[in-house]
């Protein structure tokens, strides 16, 4: 069995991982010639990433999560970014990445980082936005290769 300290460094591993699996794709659009939509979904990313945050200093002030008894979980909704990012990349892709996401929360739960309420409500205030995000700017779909 994994110590708290080993799972605690899986769980510090994840959202770089994600990111540069993230940067792998943008990379590639580069490398294609696909600048414009390489250049959009990076500010799309940057712009999902600032929501991320600010978000997390509105509920700092407001206390919103903390009024419900709960906790915003920054892991959570910055790893929403880029798996939704991913998720539209291929359908093995979203299999793989909602999976990891699932496994993801599993380790907060049980390292007792946040309870599933906090992930569950989290997720559900920022996958809208991301979403939204992701698909409105016409960004989605497969990238070349």
């Amino acid at each position: 069995m994994l110590t708290f300290d080993q799972l605690d460094f899986i769980a510090d591993l994840y959202i770089p991982v994600l990111v540069l699996i993230s940067l792998y794709f943008l990379v590639k659009m580069f490398c294609f010639k696909i600048f414009f939509k390489a250049l959009v979904q990076t500010a799309l990313m940057g712009g999902a990433v600032a929501f991320i945050y600010c978000l997390m200093f509105v509920d700092r002030y407001f206390l919103i999560w903390e009024s419900l008894g709960l906790d915003y979980s920054t892991h959570t909704a910055l790893a929403l970014v880029f798996i939704v990012f991913l998720a539209f990349k291929s359908f093995r892709l979203m299999l793989f990445v909602l999976l990891s996401m699932l496994l993801y929360a599993g380790l907060m739960v049980y390292q007792d980082y946040h309870s599933v309420l906090d992930i569950v409500s989290t997720g559900m205030a920022v996958t809208p936005v991301l979403m939204w995000l992701f698909t409105r700017s016409g960004s989605c779909g497969q990238t070349a290769g």
